[in-house]
């Protein structure tokens, strides 16, 4: 039977426990924490921003905190750097 009854999603508990979730050390979950919150600051700047080199700052700025929040998941999941070729090119 589906767990999200109300939301009508096709998730079994069985399925849900099948995914992947790792055990992240404190640091390393601050870490991640810390990124997220730097790029919803650039998204937030993004949205007002009038000055196309600002605007081009801010977004080298936010494709900087993607890319190290990716790392930082990757790193997380300890994946080999095969593993991360097959995720990025997914």
């Amino acid at each position: 039977m589906p767990i999200f009854v109300h939301c009508k999603l096709p998730f079994t508990v069985g399925q849900l426990k099948s995914i992947p979730i790792p055990i992240v050390q404190e640091e390393l979950y601050v870490q991640i924490i810390k990124q997220v919150d730097q790029l919803y600051q650039a998204n937030k700047e993004i949205q007002n921003v009038k000055l196309p080199n600002k605007l081009e700052q801010l977004n080298s700025r936010k494709e900087h905190f993607e890319n190290r929040i990716n790392q930082l998941v990757y790193q997380s999941y300890n994946l080999t750097e095969e593993e991360i070729k097959i995720v990025e090119n997914s």
